[in-house]
């Protein structure tokens, strides 16, 4: 039951957070931490897979409507492209619960 309720639920959470313009690794990153999922092994590749999946898709949509500023995101797909596998290596460096805070001040952070 749980292989199906996962699924779904982060299927739904992906169609809002997309509509909303946000990373569905915002939501779906706690949701999986509640369903005691590994944050480092599973929780964070899955988000990232999600996320790409919601970008991918937004910036698509985005672009046919003629609404992305291609001066601002080339240089954020370079950077994020590029630093992306360095924040991956560095992954290996920081214990789970510190990996948690670092999360949760990076919410808070924009919340604020």
């Amino acid at each position: 039951m749980l292989y199906l309720a996962i699924p779904l639920l982060l299927f739904g959470l992906s169609f809002i957070a997309g509509m909303m313009g946000l990373g569905v690794a915002f939501i779906a990153t706690p949701i999986l931490g509640l369903f005691d999922y590994d944050l480092k092994h599973v929780i964070m590749p899955w988000s990232l897979w999600l996320n790409g999946l919601t970008a991918i898709s937004s910036a698509v949509a985005y672009a046919r409507a003629k609404m992305v500023d291609w001066r601002t995101a080339i240089p954020l797909l370079i950077i994020s492209t590029l630093l992306a596998p360095i924040g991956v290596w560095l992954l290996q460096f920081f214990s789970t619960t510190t990996l948690w805070w670092i999360y949760v001040a990076v919410l808070v952070f924009l919340a604020y």
